[in-house]
């Protein structure tokens, strides 16, 4: 530990002239701890001398960082402090050591700093090691006169490849949506008398209909009806002309019913149909087990006119009779749709509202509520994640969802959703390095954590650390 140096000192004291001696003058600043990952151990420090450290002009002191632990110990290279008569002695004698880290002169007239630095292998026995600082003060004739030792600090545990991050992704503030145009759609089975288009309210089913049309046009989160869409459609049992009068009469009385009702004026509303709904009874015959499927199948595929398809569709007898029975009544309905403005929502509200009527918020009320829910926690999360469901193509959505699944871990996901977001911002570039860390790619991972770094996104200084840890590498600064 101490070097032996071997020489004839002629003594310059006397005795009765020592002055006081001790650590108390003697200090180690900005202590650093660095690990690199070629597996080398960076100390950094600031060996400072305090003005008022009493050192004869004949004695010097030997410093010796060293690393104690587990029952083994490095010894880190020593900085010699000499007396100025005794490094002019040494120096005239060539007894000045070789192997020192650095010498210095003492002034006792001024305070005196020292940078030191040092690499070391990192071994696993350091990660429970404490970093000492030994002082040897030897006087004339080489004799050692005190001893101390100090303990600076304990070696950072730099954690290795099993380390899981704990990384943050970025997030941005949406725009605010000033008017939130929504629409809502259903189909209304009413019941009218055969070959009949005016409407009875109590007639059959009539009153469930009628009150789920009025629930939908009462709904409190809407603040303005600014349109109203009615399709009617019929069955193809019967005349193609006679249909095409009762979907298009009774999709005019559902409007009549609706204007009664509300006061609306006409221009809210368009009104068209379907004399026959081919369509969705080619879809329930697809999707039943008929025997006859295929032959059903291709007669309504055939060019034929609709009439006539009706006449081929006789001949299966009983089949045909359950279809009117009990797949025609289906296809008679009108089907309707209404545009609408949403009222605001503060974000206490929209937490509510985000659980039963989510496509009554925006984007950015979605972000103020989860913001009041918690970072992190499961309704931020569900917050997110329904934000995203919500506006599936809008790129803050992606991104804000990317940076939450970044910050649970699942990386698939995270990836998912940045492919439909900004790829120029400097969020984006964050979330695709936290990306590429959770994967394994840390040269890349380091190259776009510090572009966003450098573009000022402040998550990037967390997760430049989180990436050294991971890499099995990170810098301590002990105070």
């Amino acid at each position: 530990m101490k070097k032996n140096l071997l020489f004839i000192f002629v003594c310059l004291c006397a005795l009765g002239m020592y002055g006081q001696t001790g650590s108390e003058g003697i200090r180690a600043t900005d202590l650093t701890f660095m690990k690199a990952s070629d597996g080398q151990l960076n100390i950094q420090m600031n060996l400072q001398l305090a003005r008022g450290l009493d050192m004869r002009s004949n004695q010097y002191v030997t410093l010796t960082p060293v690393i104690r632990g587990g029952g083994q110990e490095r010894t880190l290279p020593d900085v010699y402090v000499y007396g100025r008569k005794r490094e002019i002695v040494s120096e005239r004698n060539d007894l000045l050591p070789l192997d020192a880290y650095r010498i210095v002169r003492r002034n006792r007239h001024s305070e005196q700093n020292i940078p030191y630095q040092t690499v070391v292998p990192y071994e696993a026995w350091m990660r429970d090691a404490q970093l000492y600082l030994e002082e040897d003060w030897c006087g004339c004739d080489n004799r050692q006169e005190e001893h101390y030792q100090r303990l600076l600090a304990g070696i950072p545990t730099f954690i290795d490849e099993s380390y899981v991050p704990r990384l943050r992704g970025s997030y941005i503030v949406p725009e605010k949506e000033i008017v939130k145009n929504r629409f809502k759609e259903s189909s209304a089975f009413i019941d009218f008398p055969v070959n009949r288009t005016e409407l009875h309210p109590d007639f059959r089913n009539n009153p469930a209909e009628l009150a789920r049309i009025r629930a939908s046009i009462e709904d409190s989160d809407m603040q303005e009806v600014s349109q109203i869409s009615i399709h009617g459609y019929a069955s193809p049992e019967g005349g193609y002309a006679n249909n095409a009068r009762l979907a298009q009469g009774r999709a005019e009385t559902l409007r009549k019913y609706i204007i009664d009702k509300y006061n609306y004026p006409m221009s809210h509303f368009t009104v068209t149909s379907t004399p026959e709904d081919w369509v969705g009874f080619r879809k329930q015959v697809v999707d039943s087990d008929l025997a006859e499927k295929d032959r059903i199948l291709a007669i309504i595929d055939s060019g034929a006119a609709e009439d006539a398809k009706e006449q081929q569709l006789k001949q299966f007898g009983a089949t045909y009779t359950m279809i009117i029975r009990d797949w025609f009544p289906a296809l008679r309905r009108s089907d309707y749709r209404i545009n609408y403005i949403a009222a605001p929502f503060t974000a206490e509200e929209a937490r509510r509202v985000a659980v039963d009527r989510p496509q009554n918020l925006s984007l950015y009320e979605f972000y103020e509520a989860a913001q009041l829910a918690g970072r992190g926690t499961d309704e931020y999360n569900y917050l997110t994640e329904t934000a995203v469901r919500m506006f599936p193509d809008d790129p803050v959505a992606n991104l804000n969802a990317a940076s939450m699944e970044i910050e649970r871990g699942n990386v698939a996901a995270a990836r998912r959703y940045m492919q439909k977001a900004p790829s120029n911002t400097p969020q984006a570039i964050l979330n695709m390095g936290n990306i590429a860390l959770l994967e394994g790619n840390y040269d890349e991972a380091e190259q776009l954590l510090e572009r966003a770094h450098a573009a000022g996104v402040g998550e990037a200084t967390h997760n430049i650390s989180e990436l050294n840890r991971k890499r099995g590498t990170g810098i301590v600064t002990v105070n």
